[in-house]
């Protein structure tokens, strides 16, 4: 098992990171769904920070079936993405299909989806 990115690899990536959060934001702010699932709309941002970093997390380095969890103490929700399977696709891009529960004020909204790595190591909701 590798002992990680590089710092600045890491450096990069967090970058990335945070262009793809600003999107998501950015475009839950104006009611678009293209950018993630349409229940980050009514999410605090700090929810979908948490959100974001675990959508990462999960799809780079959990087995298929093995979810993980986020939780803002500060607003009480909470979040899960679970991996369902992963596969290549032909431009050789690795692609997972995924379940992500979101509880807001007690009320749970599932999503699932497809999500594509990109050439920098971000994975990428792919809309259908």
């Amino acid at each position: 098992m590798s002992a990680g990115p590089s710092p600045a690899r890491r450096q990069r990536l967090l970058l990335l990171l945070s262009v793809g959060f600003g999107l998501v934001l950015g475009a839950a702010a104006r009611g678009e769904t293209g950018a993630g699932p349409a229940f980050y709309q009514k999410l605090a941002r700090s929810d979908v920070a948490l959100a974001w970093a675990a959508f990462q997390d999960v799809l780079e380095s959990h087995l298929s079936r093995q979810s993980g969890t986020w939780a803002n103490g500060a607003t009480g929700n909470e979040g899960s993405v679970t991996p369902l399977r992963t596969y290549r696709i032909a431009s050789g891009s690795f692609c997972r299909d995924y379940r992500e529960r979101v509880t807001k004020s007690g009320r749970a909204i599932a999503h699932s989806g497809t999500a594509c790595r990109n050439p920098d190591g971000v994975w990428i909701p792919v809309e259908p």
